[in-house]
């Protein structure tokens, strides 16, 4: 198994080591934090990283096992530069300042309700940013999110130090979700 790659890990039971980051669940809302792991995302050239791949889930697989193993419930993986790039099920947002932030999707897939929560951020006149996001800017977002198909939009609550509370836009987004999906 190769070392020392960075990955986040979801925890609704406990902490890792100060040096470490646990994501928790708290009232259905998920936590996240990073730890060292086996695996990463791989380069685009490396793998058809746009695609729904076996090769690829593997990798997620072996990561939510590998943090399922040391007590936490799922894994955010870095690519290989070390950028925040998904959960191994899901995308992730970080709102800052009022803005919305999600990773450029050069080396995951860029998700169909990823895709929908940024047209209903466009829609309300939110900003909305595709880049390179390092796991030290956590630090600077005062909303996080994750989205998927099972995941829908899962406010994060907790990073490590970090603190989140499920504000404004995660809210609306989540509001015009499930009008979206019959809910609302």
């Amino acid at each position: 198994m190769p070392s020392g790659q960075n990955k986040f890990l979801l925890n609704r039971r406990k902490f890792i080591s100060s040096s470490s980051m646990a994501l928790a669940a708290i009232a259905g809302t998920s936590v996240v934090g990073t730890s060292r792991l086996a695996w990463a995302r791989p380069a685009p050239n490396t793998a058809p990283t746009q695609s729904k791949a076996a090769g690829l889930y593997m990798i997620c697989t072996l990561s939510k096992h590998d943090a399922e193993a040391a007590g936490y419930e799922d894994a955010l993986m870095l690519d290989w530069r070390g950028q925040i790039a998904e959960a191994t099920g899901a995308n992730v947002f970080l709102a800052i300042d009022g803005e919305l932030h999600t990773p450029k999707p050069d080396c995951f897939l860029d998700g169909i309700t990823r895709r929908t929560v940024m047209g209903f951020a466009r829609n309300r006149q939110i900003k909305v940013h595709e880049r390179a996001i390092m796991p030290d800017e956590l630090g600077r977002a005062q909303e996080v999110f994750l989205t998927g198909t099972a995941a829908e939009i899962t406010p994060v609550r907790e990073v490590d130090q970090y603190r989140f509370t499920p504000g404004a836009i995660t809210k609306t987004l989540m509001e015009d979700f499930d009008k979206a999906v019959g809910r609302g």
